[in-house]
C-alpha cells in the first residue's frame, strides 16, 4: 500500500516536472517541422489550384464552342454567361501566378487576348 502511495506521489510530482522540461523542446521541433513542411505544402497546393484553373479554362472554352455551334434557346444569354465565367477564371489565374488582375469584367477581346498571353508567358497552359 505504501508503495502504491509513493508511486502515485511520484507520478503527480515527477511527470509535470518532466513535461515542463520537454515542452519547450517539443515546441521548437514542432515549429521547425511546420516551417519545413508549410513551404512544400503551399507549393503543392498552388500546383493543384493551377491545374484546376487550367482545367476550368479548357472546360469553359469547350462549352462555349458547343453552345456557339448549337441552336439552343437563349443562346446569347448562355454565351454571355460563359464569357463572364471565362473572364473571372482568367482573373483568378492572374492572381494565382502573381500577375495583375484585369480590372473590368467583361474583358474586351483585346484585354482577354493580352491576359491569356501573359498567363502563357507565366507558365500556365490550358
Amino acid at each position: 500500500m505504501l508503495v502504491d502511495l509513493l508511486a502515485a506521489v511520484a507520478l503527480v510530482v515527477l511527470i509535470p516536472l518532466g513535461v515542463r522540461g520537454l515542452a519547450p523542446r517539443l515546441r521548437a521541433r514542432w515549429a521547425a517541422w511546420q516551417a519545413k513542411h508549410s513551404e512544400a505544402g503551399r507549393a503543392a497546393k498552388s500546383a493543384e489550384v493551377r491545374t484546376k484553373l487550367a482545367a476550368d479554362l479548357r472546360r469553359l472554352e469547350g462549352e462555349y464552342r458547343r453552345v456557339f455551334e448549337s441552336n439552343l434557346p437563349a443562346k446569347a444569354a448562355r454565351l454571355r454567361a460563359l464569357n463572364l465565367a471565362y473572364d473571372e477564371t482568367l482573373r483568378c489565374c492572374c492572381a494565382e501566378v502573381g500577375l495583375p488582375r484585369p480590372e473590368t469584367i467583361p474583358l474586351s477581346g483585346y484585354d482577354r487576348l493580352e491576359t491569356e498571353a501573359a498567363l502563357v508567358q507565366a507558365g500556365l497552359v490550358w
